[in-house]
């Protein structure tokens, strides 16, 4: 070996295989080469650096590449040899801030066998037990497969890729283990990198994130109790849905949106109604989008009148591949979605969302589904899932009625040839409106298209119904319409649990579902064909004082199918009693039914009173909400997805405790299924919980609410002694705790 270009090494051997540096050597010692063992020259001269070589003609393993990579291994040796403690630094993956372990140093071995049977280049044995693996690499990477057997088995790593010639250990850098890793150890890195698994340390953060440092809006000035540690619980959460069972108004929307900001991940969250939709209101966050009929027709936009039956929308979009619209690339809708789309939170109404993602499907495969009301989504899954259709639609529509309307297979026959039908109608209206071009369409061309509109969404749903349809399984019942009296025919299983895998749970990777009313949590996961071991539950406090949420049991009638029509005229002297008692606020009523409705509005007195119908509902909400006079609005439908802060409700009249219509043969066959009397009284009293908080959102937010039905008292008998499967008393103490008994004068 010429001496010119032979290896010089910074360290040695001495006799009693004791490290020793250069430095501290002596001229008339004796060093060995800590590799082959051959002895080593000390190299003291004034001309060159200090350093040990071989002797002159040396021709041993320690020469070339071999010799580079040799000389690498046991810098690496040294370094840990005489570095006893070695520290392992990286961030914390939650909140960036800086987080270290101290490892201490038992042993160090050169090309040593591990229990696995790897035979690192270097190996460093910790006093915990752990053990670091250091690979050194010369020009070419590290083999992919070596790589991956490492990070199977999630080994701390060291690798040292070196060029040539080298006099110590460069500065280690480390990092935690990561997708990217692979690649980047068998690609050209410079230095030398450990990768390791922190969690293998086991070291807390304890660090809070405020949430602005969540990136949520200024308002939030600092998390309500329970808010933050379910953040971290949800993010952390190994199973596929975790239920959060929450007081009315104590931020289930700030958990929601924050598990999303803190996990990373692609989010949907989805509200029971477009009015709920509206109240997410987290600017730069999220991107809303509803359904077609929510947006104009940009070539009809003066036909636009949202929640009006006339109104023209984009649902009625004549585009298509033969005739494509000139402007859809301005459509309001489309640039509505693609936003959405492309946000990393997107906030749909549930009705638009089964209907996307099982159609289209572009919001299908979120990484994260936040399920607003999640108590309500049984009955969300069996509105899409059923098969409604009323006399007036099929009139509107220029289709026939089965021979037999009393007869399941009748409709199935009907269904099975409809589509000839249906083709033929769609055929005629569009062979009319051919005839005209389409700018100069007037009201009955706009009629006419909405009437194909309706027809190709009819056929999909009549196909649907003929392959869907199982007479031992589904019901089938005639009912009238309450406000119109038109008959109107349902088919709908009398489970749900069959159809939420197709439907909504291969739909998104991880689910939250929030609602103050989960109550039950096994029963829920049962009604949702959930299987046991899915989902986790957790169960919060109300924040707000009981003295400003009271709610007053006040018996004034005892309405039930039988006694309705005799009990009912007892609620008016006490309805009006109460509405007397709160000249100056806004008063909110539940009536349950149109027909309640109907007959309150119709005996009380009117000055303040308000409501609404099928099809102005969110703009008489809106109408009650924004109003400054002091309004008493009848509802039979504002039981859940309403925000009525501060002075837009001081009181709350519930009329009838909300059970169930068991004339319906879908709530009978559900009641004579296990457990069955269980779900039918859980489902009053969810309704009845929802009723009773629609309004407190903060600590100095107050109102109260009254329960005038005598009913209720035999729901407390029915839920006395119900418990969760966790041993729970089923309707939460935050709720019973502020029930009380109050007479009133009328």
């Amino acid at each position: 070996m010429d001496e010119k270009t032979a290896i010089t090494y910074p360290i040695a051997k001495d006799e009693e295989d004791h490290w020793v540096e250069i430095k501290d050597a002596k001229a008339e010692g004796k060093y060995f080469c800590p590799e082959c063992r051959s002895r080593f020259i000390p190299r003291l001269g004034e001309i060159r650096a200090h350093h040990f070589a071989h002797y002159p003609g040396y021709t041993g393993v320690c020469t070339g590449e071999s010799g580079y990579h040799s000389l690498a291994k046991q810098l690496l040796a040294y370094y840990f040899d005489t570095n006893r403690q070695v520290s392992f630094s990286w961030k914390c993956p939650v909140c960036g801030r800086p987080l270290a372990h101290l490892e201490e140093v038992v042993h160090v071995g050169v090309e040593q066998a591990i229990s696995d049977g790897r035979r690192p280049d270097v190996t460093v044995s910790f006093q915990s037990g752990k053990t670091l693996c250091g690979e050194v690499v010369f020009r070419n990477p590290l083999e992919p497969e070596k790589v991956e057997n490492y990070q199977k088995a999630n080994a701390i790593l060291l690798v040292w890729k070196i060029d040539g010639a080298v006099d110590r250990v460069p500065e280690i850098e480390f990092k935690p283990w990561c997708k990217e890793a692979r690649l980047e150890i068998i690609r050209t890195f410079p230095g030398c990198i450990a990768y390791f698994d922190p969690e293998q340390f086991q070291v807390p953060c304890d660090h809070r994130l405020t949430p602005q440092e969540l990136g949520l809006p200024e308002k939030f000035k600092d998390w309500w109790p329970g808010q933050w540690e379910t953040i971290v619980e949800v993010r952390d959460s190994p199973k596929k849905v975790y239920l959060l069972d929450a007081p009315t108004g104590v931020g289930k929307t700030v958990v929601g949106v924050g598990v999303h900001r803190l996990s990373g991940k692609r989010c949907i969250y989805i509200t029971r109604t477009k009015q709920l939709q509206s109240q997410i209101d987290f600017p730069g966050i999220v991107k809303v989008v509803m359904g077609r009929e929510n947006y104009p027709c940009l070539k009809h936009p003066g036909n636009f009148h949202p929640g009006e039956p006339s109104s023209y929308t984009a649902a009625n979009c004549t585009n298509s591949k033969k005739k494509p619209c000139e402007l859809k690339g301005k459509c309001p809708y489309l640039l509505a979605k693609e936003e959405a789309l492309a946000s990393p939170l997107a906030v749909l109404n549930t009705s638009y969302y089964l209907t996307e993602v099982n159609g289209p499907g572009e919001f299908s495969g979120a990484e994260l589904l936040v399920v607003d009301e999640v108590d309500s989504l049984e009955d969300e899954l069996m509105n899409y899932t059923q098969f409604s259709v009323t006399e007036k639609q099929l009139r509107r529509l220029g289709l026939p009625l089965p021979h037999d309307t009393n007869e399941p297979q009748a409709w199935l026959a009907w269904a099975g040839r409809l589509g000839i039908d249906i083709y033929a109608r769609r055929q005629e209206l569009q062979g009319q409106l051919a005839l005209i071009p389409e700018d100069n369409w007037q009201s009955p061309q706009l009629t006419q298209q909405k009437k194909v509109t309706q027809l190709e969404k009819f056929r999909d749903k009549v196909s649907w119904f003929a392959g869907a349809f199982d007479v031992d399984t589904w019901v089938f019942y005639l009912q009238r319409d309450e406000e119109t009296g038109e008959r109107e025919w349902t088919f709908k299983p009398v489970f749900i649990s069959s159809y939420t895998d197709r439907f909504l749970w291969c739909h998104a990777t991880q689910f939250l579902g929030m609602s103050a009313t989960v109550f039950d949590p096994h029963i829920m996961a049962g009604n949702l064909g959930l299987q046991d071991g899915q989902g986790h539950y957790k169960r919060l406090d109300s924040p707000f004082p009981v003295k400003n949420r009271p709610i007053f049991y006040t018996p004034v009638a005892d309405l039930t199918k039988r006694t309705m029509d005799t009990e009912r005229p007892k609620l008016l002297p006490a309805v009006q009693a109460l509405i007397n008692r709160y000249p100056n606020d806004k008063i909110l009523i539940h009536t349950v039914s149109y027909s309640l409705k109907d007959f309150l509005m119709k005996n009380l007195e009117q000055s303040r009173l308000i409501t609404h119908t099928k099809w102005n509902r969110e703009n008489k909400l809106k109408e009650f909400k924004n109003s400054c006079e002091p309004l008493v609005m009848l509802s039979p439908s504002f039981d859940r997805g309403v925000d009525l802060p501060q002075e837009k409700c001081r009181c709350i009249i519930i009329c009838k405790v909300p059970y169930l219509y068991m004339g319906d043969p879908q709530i009978r066959g559900r009641m004579k299924a296990s457990g069955g009397q269980k779900w039918y009284v859980l489902k009053a009293a969810q309704t009845l919980v929802q009723m009773s908080g629609r309004a407190v959102r903060s600590k100095d937010d107050y109102c109260d609410t009254y329960i005038l039905d005598r009913q209720f008292s035999r729901l407390r008998r029915q839920i006395k002694y119900m418990k969760t499967a966790t041993g729970d008393p089923v309707l939460p103490e935050w709720w019973s705790d502020a029930v009380v008994r109050k007479d009133i004068d009328f």
